[in-house]
């Protein structure tokens, strides 16, 4: 693995004119890293519900800025789900006793004890069904659960068509048997079928853009790993580091040109800064002040304290826009 930190540059446009002076010493080198925005072909996602205070503007306004604690500081893996047919919220309790029951006829033995409860606060539209928590084993005795998952629809925009209910993304943190019973029981109670969701590196790299550090509210940086191709012989990734001082300066920068498409202004950026031509590799991981995500649909949210709640949100809506395949138009050409 090569680790290597990008400095913080003076940010330019072509024609030279400085866009981020920042307070340490500039490199030499600059990035004219609006060159990259409106190429023929890119089409990178793009969130549909961000604050007003990023760059984009805002299409969504969120409706709630508290962020439960059961998702913040824990390891996930995301999938995607197909509507549920004929779900109830009422029937929580009658769940509850079926995927039990469903567990013991797998493997035997007595049927453990599982909750399934609305997790509050997800929810953002009139179009957001009330999230769902399944919690299997006794954790208020303390027992380690062996499996926890979270069902949500937040921020979407489409109205459910009875006798369906949307909550397209399912969150899992578990061991393999029992997410295996999980997946089993979702088909079995409710028609629905479950499928990993994968991360693009264009979609990862958007996340890395979106959520760079704000100036002065986040020391953590900002973390891209690639893989490298199969012929490369004793390498087996490349790992890049953005201090929080060059990501706060790009977000400024970015803040300051919404024509620009960030994420080929940031991609551009990590090739001018460290000569590492990252077309040539493959993006499995991103890291950001708000979360840590891998290509292969796992991701960790990290606690933000009061008020930045919709940092967390707006993760969450983002993949439950691509799980739903609600993807909006690129609105660079």
């Amino acid at each position: 693995t090569v680790e290597r930190t990008a400095r913080t540059p003076r940010l330019r446009t072509p024609g030279g004119r400085n866009l981020v002076q920042t307070a340490q010493t500039p490199s030499k080198r600059a990035t004219p890293y609006s060159r990259g925005g409106g190429e023929q072909g890119d089409h990178s996602p793009r969130v549909s519900a961000t604050p007003a205070s990023t760059r984009h503007g805002s299409t969504r306004v969120l409706a709630n800025l508290v962020f439960p604690a059961e998702l913040s500081n824990k390891s996930w893996t995301a999938y995607r789900l197909s509507p549920l047919f004929r779900y109830n919220a009422k029937s929580h309790p009658k769940y509850s006793q079926s995927f039990g029951v469903h567990i013991q006829a797998a493997d035997g033995g007595s049927a453990p004890r599982v909750q399934i409860t609305t997790l509050p606060h997800l929810a953002q539209t009139s179009s957001d069904l009330e999230a769902v928590r399944i919690v299997v084993g006794d954790v208020a005795a303390g027992e380690k659960a062996p499996l926890e998952a979270v069902l949500c629809s937040v921020g979407s925009e489409r109205d459910p068509t009875p006798p369906f209910s949307s909550l397209p993304l399912l969150v899992v943190r578990g061991n393999a048997a029992m997410t295996r019973h999980l997946l089993s029981w979702l088909q079995a109670e409710f028609d629905a079928q479950a499928a990993r969701l994968q991360l693009s590196p264009s979609e990862l790299t958007w996340m890395a853009a979106e959520w760079l550090p704000e100036a002065g509210a986040s020391r953590k940086p900002v973390i891209l790993t690639y893989d490298t191709p199969d012929p490369v012989q004793g390498l087996s990734s490349v790992t890049i580091t953005l201090s929080p001082d060059t990501g706060s300066a790009l977000r400024t920068a970015l803040q300051s040109a919404p024509d620009q498409c960030p994420v080929r202004a940031l991609e551009t950026h990590v090739q001018a800064v460290t000569h590492i031509k990252t077309e040539t590799l493959r993006l499995a991981s991103v890291g950001t002040f708000v979360v840590f995500a891998g290509g292969d649909g796992r991701f960790k949210l990290f606690p933000l304290g009061e008020g930045k709640g919709h940092h967390s949100l707006l993760v969450l809506q983002y993949l439950c826009d691509l799980a739903s395949a609600d993807r909006l138009e690129s609105p660079w050409p």
